[in-house]
């Protein structure tokens, strides 16, 4: 809601703004120049001491400029021991000074000619200043709680000016009362079994007439200040209710219910994430069963995680309904493909204009050295000297776009560059077997593996194209490496479909051959029986093409199945995508725990003593970091003052230029190559909050679909930056987090949560998030009795991150941001994961680092690798930590050529945690 008004709090706020040591910077509008002010006042004294202290009373507010209303009760106030009001105008500047006669209880402001509306309903925005005590927040807590009855409404957000303002809308009718004494108010509002926060409570739960402190010993409120009528406030952007003949949306992502809700997106073909509550066993089919009855087809699977496509998106509601879903989404993109680099910071040299970022991303820059060779400055070059180029080592590179492949990397003709093959596993999720288009002539992941043959030109490359929503291929990939003998999800629908189409199409060949007979035991030449025999052949005519297009199906299949099975036995594995949201972090993913399963290698000499003798070398894991820098913060959830929103910063932390809170995180965007808090109108953006609890492991999952300590994402608007018709801290709630949140990860001791919000910005303007909720001082499901023996208090620390929802721009936190963690599957232990650093060896600072919110002792990402490159294929040179990644990768091949073993590797090259990638020297002396 807010004002017509723009008469404000202003004499407070800048006194509070100008006072020495002050945080908050407010800006307000100009006050007017008079205030209609109502004064209560006690003079308890005898008629006489009444009289004289009446006089000096008025004489001193006359001297403030305070001209008393004529009435005929004004003539008698001076002997009547019960007038206590007093009516008039005074100047804004000296409207407070009425505080400092101590007759004066409380007094009301408003705007010069204010009335109060006729409706006693409408709401009236005022701002109440409270009396100033040694225990000012419980004080604060208990004006609000004794509010409450009277309707009151406290705004969103605002500066509360070290817990002495409160600032809402009251009904009409309710205003007069807030010029009286809050503790001796006539109606019985504020009976104790009605508010039992302000009454003192005995040990047997009931409560006494006797006020609890600080708020029996003072005047609450010492002055309101009548703001205005109450226009409407812009929409809060909400999703579609839930109908109630279908309750099974609730397991609907908001993404998903607004996907639906969109015109005819019923009608049409889906691809979806259905979250089951369990992890299913290698050998436990029956949920692909499940699925199959549902009406899904099974594209893959990924732990809990199934991606499958229905050819009505109103059968999300079936899938929705079963008993052991979870949720159901929309497929994660990979964020390599939808976010964009943030060029370096104001620090960093003068850009060079020839420098571009991978897949065409803004340009970056490269440190100001001499030295600009990266296989120089990491003695690659020498290493290459001896013929260590990565011969015989094959190199997995996976990815989403190798567009011009062909051109770039042609298939070796002579022995100085290694073969190159290409796999499309796009083509798996396809009914007809047929890869996905190329999106461009020179793809991302095509020039990922220039960089890569750059650090290890004579190494084999097999390029691994995958789509960038299917988390599940790198699962399916990992096991083909390592020689699994398994069928993927993808190719077993796409046998089920072909054996299906083989049975429809005999069925109807026997159909068509018996028709055909037929047809030709009659060889007259009457028309009727010769346009029979002519539509009995082109039936088995056609009926043969149908089959040479199902048998061309199934070779596709089989080439696309031995072309996996080919992947067995490779030596490095650069895989390019990975996600910030939407799986778990922290090393609790189904991807992350697969392969720390797979590639943590054992310490000492247990390796030597297996079974085998000489078990098979595992692969070398190259990930990147990603390049959100900035987008993240991971935290403590803190909530000093118990209302129930949590602050980004200690209270102690100082305030940023025009904050006024902790709890407000306002968002950045980056415009003409700089950071700007104004956000355009339109621009798509998606926060997300992920959250790990501990849970009870006596009680059953069923319990933990809610969680324990809900959070729920808010985002704001500041209404009037300027403070020329507003008070700068006056916010707008734009939109929230609906519904339950998405639990992503379950086991019986902890649980992984994650709430999400995508919105279209409305307009213009500056937004912040906001985080609500509270942390419990139990581990059991909400509505479970839990006795005082079995509390436990633990703490929350949630990762919030914002992104841009359709890859169209750079948005990230501008007030408080930390390391948020490595996307996943880079937050697995066994994994290298490689952040991206100039030729100087210094990150830069659009790499994400840090290991996660429950392990800030690990290093990440492990390595560092260069990201200034030359000029590879068509394109200029780029920057980004999938290029740092690449080159990493290619910089093992190398060394692997040279003898390196991948259980020494990178200890024997002695690198420390999170060092930058080289050759040691006395390599070279050996």
């Amino acid at each position: 809601m807010r004002p017509l008004t723009g008469c404000l709090r202003w004499l407070a706020l800048a006194l509070v703004t100008l006072a020495p040591g002050a945080d908050a910077q407010i800006k307000v509008p100009k006050p007017p120049d008079t205030y209609d002010a109502q004064i209560r006042y006690r003079i308890l004294a005898d008629r006489n001491e009444r009289v004289l202290q009446f006089e000096a009373m008025t004489k001193f507010f006359g001297g403030l400029g305070f001209k008393e209303a004529e009435s005929e009760e004004a003539d008698l106030a001076p002997f009547d021991p019960t007038a206590e009001l007093m009516t008039g105008t005074i100047p804004s500047k000296n409207a407070r000074r009425l505080l400092e006669d101590r007759r004066v209880q409380t007094i009301m402001l408003a705007p010069p000619g204010y009335k109060a509306p006729d409706d006693p309903q409408t709401p009236v925005r005022v701002m109440l200043e409270l009396t100033k005590t040694p225990d000012q927040l419980r004080l604060f807590n208990q004006v609000e709680a004794a509010l409450r009855p009277l309707g009151f409404k406290k705004d969103l957000g605002f500066d509360t000016s070290k817990f002495t303002l409160i600032r809402g809308n009251i009904p009409a009718s309710n205003l007069p009362k807030l010029l009286r004494d809050l503790r001796q108010q006539p109606t019985g509002w504020l009976a104790p079994e009605q508010n039992a926060e302000l009454f003192v409570t005995l040990p047997d739960g009931s409560l006494t007439p006797e006020m609890v402190k600080p708020f029996a010993d003072v005047v609450p409120i010492r002055v309101v200040e009548v703001i205005g009528t109450v226009e409407a406030a812009p929409p809060v952007v909400t999703l579609p209710p839930i109908p109630a003949e279908q309750p099974q949306q609730g397991k609907w992502t908001a993404d998903l219910r607004r996907r639906l809700a969109e015109e005819g997106a019923r009608d049409k073909p889906i691809r979806l994430e259905v979250v089951l509550a369990y992890n299913p066993t290698d050998s436990d089919y029956e949920w692909r069963a499940m699925m199959t009855r549902a009406g899904a087809t099974v594209e893959g699977r990924v732990g809990p995680v199934i991606t499958v496509t229905v050819q009505q998106g109103a059968k999300a509601a079936d899938l929705a309904a079963l008993a052991d879903v979870a949720s159901v989404r929309l497929p994660r993109l990979s964020a390599a493909t939808r976010e964009e680099v943030p060029p370096p910071k104001k620090e960093e040299p003068k850009e060079d204009k020839n420098l571009v970022r991978a897949g065409g991303q803004e340009p970056t820059l490269p440190p100001a050295k001499a030295e600009t060779d990266p296989l120089r400055a990491t003695r690659l070059d020498r290493l290459h000297a001896l013929d260590r180029k990565g011969q015989g080592i094959r190199v997995v590179i996976i990815d989403t776009d190798f567009a011009g492949w062909q051109k770039h990397l042609p298939v070796a003709k002579d022995a100085k560059s290694g073969r190159v093959e290409f796999i499309d596993v796009t083509a798996e999720r396809n009914r007809d077997v047929r890869p996905d288009p190329m999106p461009g002539d020179f793809g991302h992941g095509t020039h990922c593996a220039l960089a890569v043959r750059l650090a290890a030109p004579a190494a084999d490359l097999t390029l691994v194209r995958v789509p960038p929503d299917a988390p599940y291929n790198l699962v399916n990939i990992a096991r083909s490496v390592r020689g699994d003998t398994f069928r993927t999800e993808g190719i077993v629908s796409r046998r089920l479909e072909i054996d299906a189409d083989f049975s429809s199409v005999r069925q109807r060949t026997d159909k068509a051959v018996a028709e055909y007979r037929a047809a030709f035991e009659d060889f007259s030449d009457e028309e009727p029986a010769r346009r029979r025999r002519i539509a009995a052949q082109q039936a088995l005519r056609k009926l043969g093409q149908e089959e040479a297009g199902v048998l061309a199906r199934l070779e596709r299949v089989e080439e696309l199945e031995q072309s996996l099975i080919r992947l067995g036995g490779a030596h490095v594995i650069l895989n390019l995508l990975y996600w910030n949201t939407g799986f778990a972090h922290d090393g609790a993913s189904t991807t992350s725990r697969f392969l720390d399963d797979w590639l943590t290698r054992p310490h000492g000499g247990y390796e030597r003593h297996l079974s085998r003798p000489n078990p098979t070398p595992k692969p070398l894991w190259f990930q990147p970091a990603g390049d959100a820098g900035g987008q993240a913060w991971v935290g403590s959830f803190r909530d000093a003052d118990k209302n129930g929103v949590m602050e980004f910063a200690a209270a102690s932390d100082p305030l940023k230029p025009d904050r006024w809170s902790h709890e407000l995180n306002f968002l950045t965007t980056r415009k003409d190559g700089k950071d700007t808090n104004d956000l355009a109108g339109g621009s798509k953006i998606r926060v997300s909050v992920q959250w790990r609890e501990p849970h009870d492991p006596h009680m059953s999952e069923l319990d933990y679909r809610v969680p324990v300590a809900p959070l729920k994402l808010q985002l704001v608007k500041q209404r009037d930056p300027s403070g020329q018709k507003y008070a700068s801290d006056e916010i707008d709630l734009v939109a929230e987090s609906e519904g339950l949140p998405e639990r992503l990860h379950v086991e019986p001791n902890f649980g992984v949560y994650e709430h999400s919000l995508e919105i279209t910005l409305p307009s213009d303007g500056r937004y912040a998030v906001r985080l609500e909720g509270r942390v419990p001082n139990h581990l059991r499901p909400i509505g479970v009795p839990t006795l005082e023996a079995q509390e436990v208090k633990w703490e929350l620390r949630p990762r919030v991150f914002v992104a841009s929802a359709d890859g169209k721009g750079e948005f990230a936190l501008g007030d408080y941001t930390s390391p948020g963690g490595v996307a996943v599957p880079g937050d697995a232990r066994s994994v290298f994961t490689i952040g991206a650093a100039g030729l100087d060896g210094k990150p830069r600072p659009y790499s994400q680092s840090g290991a996660g919110s429950q392990t800030e002792l690990a290093t990440k990402p492990g390595l560092l690798a260069p990201d200034t490159l030359p000029k590879l294929g068509d394109r200029p040179a780029a920057t980004g930590t999938a290029l740092s990644a690449s080159f990493a990768a290619g910089w093992a091949a190398a060394l692997r050529s040279a003898g390196l073993q991948p259980g020494n590797f990178p200890h024997a090259l002695r690198i420390p945690p999170g060092g930058v990638i080289e050759v040691p020297e006395g390599w070279f002396r050996k």
